[in-house]
């Protein structure tokens, strides 16, 4: 087994986040309640069929959400009941980013022609005299009983796939229209800033309006610099964690 089979399942989400919220829910279901002693990594490895690295770090997601200790003469043990389980979203380059759509499932609530007002053509970079196409929708998670969050996306009207091709969509809108057109992906801006929900949109995630939440702007360009589709995405806080690892180069 390679060291990506240990990291990616089909479904694009990393194998020790798998894991991770598979343990979490023995934690919340009380199989393992607080006190109880889990499974050694090697038991995980077994029982699980994972390697040891999935294992160790499906150990420490944990343990980074205050869930479990390390404690001498007792193993790992559970400390606190189990919250419900965050999206994790690797921080890195664009097939990171891709994969977003890819483990997070749109659930598309409304598809139009849309004029995006001053406000809005600001924040995603539209022209006020271009025409789009707007995807409004819930993003989903396997792992997630909740929402994790509520999405604008404008497209190119030009180039927006149809709304049955929406409905049936799996992946990246930008991935469907460069397919489609022939259209290259050469960059993707990214904006990540704290934010609170408008009432609309919080009843629609089953969260309190007013609420802290992670906003998310990307913008996709092509190689001629020309924007093809950008997003606005609303995470209420808690169900959204971005990672990011970083290696110190050795001398």
């Amino acid at each position: 087994m390679t060291h990506a089979n240990h990291i990616a399942t089909d479904d694009g989400q990393p194998r020790y986040v798998r894991l991770a919220n598979t343990l979490r829910r023995a934690i919340t279901d009380g199989k393992y309640p607080v006190g109880a002693r889990l499974p050694t990594e090697m038991e995980l490895c077994a029982a699980h069929k994972v390697s040891r690295f999935t294992a160790r770090e499906a150990l420490r997601t944990l343990r980074e959400a205050g869930l479990i200790q390390r404690r001498r003469g007792a193993g790992t043990v559970v400390v606190a009941e189990a919250a419900p389980a965050a999206f994790h979203q690797p921080l890195g380059g664009v097939d990171d980013l891709l994969q977003y759509a890819e483990a997070a499932r749109l659930d598309m609530t409304n598809y139009g022609p849309a004029a995006p007002d001053e406000e809005t053509a600001s924040a995603l970079g539209l022209s006020r005299h271009a025409d789009y196409v707007k995807v409004t929708g819930l993003r989903r998670s396997a792992d997630a009983a909740p929402p994790i969050g509520h999405t604008e996306i404008y497209v190119r009207a030009d180039i927006a796939p149809s709304r049955a091709t929406m409905k049936n969509l799996s992946g990246a809108i930008i991935s469907h229209v460069e397919e489609a057109t022939g259209l290259n992906l050469a960059r993707i801006e990214q904006e990540i800033s704290g934010a609170s929900l408008p009432a609309d949109i919080a009843a629609t995630l089953a969260a309190e309006p007013g609420t802290p939440a992670l906003r998310t702007l990307r913008r996709f360009y092509d190689d001629k610099d020309r924007l093809l589709v950008a997003s606005d995405t609303l995470h209420p806080a808690g169900r959204f964690v971005y990672r990011q690892t970083v290696m110190r180069a050795k001398d």
